[in-house]
């Protein structure tokens, strides 16, 4: 329901949605939508394997894509000291561990 919402957020009131990306600290929350989508791949893997194979793909891929995007806006510079707050980690940090310990759970979808 909230990744439909955030997807209705997307084509409904794309200046919000495109200036909460841009925001220095507030994009980084994007990166939950990945992370989370990986998290369901492994819930729904006792269910069906197909579905959460491509859950685990779609969002291990999506993290890592946005985690180097949001990484290399980074090493551009030319940011504010008050913006450099640890949840500029979030993008890379928490969806590499969560990744991780999805592919290296017992019985998981994304290695078996």
């Amino acid at each position: 329901m909230l990744l439909l919402l955030y997807v209705s957020k997307w084509l409904w009131a794309r200046a919000n949605a495109l200036t909460e990306f841009e925001h220095p600290v507030l994009c980084c929350f994007i990166g939950l939508v990945p992370v989370s989508t990986v998290i369901v791949g492994l819930a729904i893997a006792p269910y069906s394997r197909a579905i959460a194979v491509v859950l685990f793909v779609v969002g291990a891929i999506g993290q890592l894509s946005f985690g180097v995007y949001r990484s290399g806006r980074l090493w551009m510079g030319g940011r504010k000291p008050e913006t450099i707050t640890p949840i500029l980690y979030l993008p890379t940090v928490a969806g590499g561990f969560v990744s991780a310990i999805v592919a290296s759970a017992p019985g998981s979808a994304a290695i078996h």
